[in-house]
């Protein structure tokens, strides 16, 4: 799990690196990509995978609603994600989020390896989008 992190937080110096696509595309909130170089096999069937949600003004006002309002995230423009997927069980498990402003610089990361749950992957979202993209 170290490899990962350290492949995610050296891949991670900007938001912007990496080859991004486009999963899924809300006018409203933001668009939804993962970085196609960073699709690992972990272990098996786990699969370690970048993404990251680009904000609209609208979608910024929301992701802020949801984290509080902290000081210093007034240009919050993006948030890059690190997750560990179980393709055949279905399940996503958040290891690292990283929040970006307006110039690509990081506002604030959280390392959360070993502090999630694995969670279900329920259909019709961006999870599951994501599933699809990244499991054979």
């Amino acid at each position: 799990m170290l490899f990962i992190l350290i492949c995610f937080s050296a891949g991670a110096a900007s938001a912007a690196e990496g080859a991004w696509v486009l999963v899924d595309e809300d006018p409203m909130l933001s668009n939804y990509y993962y970085d196609e170089t960073s699709v690992a096999e972990v272990d098996g069937d786990l699969v370690a995978v970048r993404t990251k949600a680009v904000y609209t003004e609208d979608g910024r006002d929301d992701a802020l609603d949801t984290i509080g309002h902290p000081r210093g995230f007034e240009d919050l423009s993006s948030t890059a994600f690190l997750y560990i997927i179980d393709c055949p069980g279905n399940m996503s498990r958040l290891e690292k989020i990283t929040h970006y402003d307006s110039k690509g610089r990081a506002i604030k990361s959280y390392d959360l390896s070993g502090r999630t749950d694995w969670e279900p992957i329920d259909s019709e979202t961006r999870m599951s989008l994501l599933h699809d993209a990244v499991c054979d």
